[in-house]
């Protein structure tokens, strides 16, 4: 398979995914880095899986803020 295809797998399979799965998986993640198994080869990969998962949440939640101030009708909490 080829990269191209490999990275709309990747975004389908994101795009599947609910924000518990994203937070769950983030914190799966955490603790690895807090655990026993820490090796700085896979460091580096999981750190960027880790900011992946983080910035898709910030995303999120963000839409889900701005989806809920226009049903209010603009209104700041």
């Amino acid at each position: 398979m080829s990269k191209a295809n490999n990275t709309s797998t990747a975004e389908a399979d994101e795009a599947d995914t609910t924000i518990e799965q994203d937070i769950a998986e983030l914190q799966r993640l955490t603790a690895w880095f807090e655990g026993d198994e820490f090796q700085l080869d896979q460091a580096i990969k999981k750190y960027h899986q880790a900011k992946k998962l983080a910035d898709r949440i910030d995303q999120r939640l963000t839409d889900t803020k701005n989806t809920i101030t226009l049903m209010d009708g603009g209104a700041d909490s």
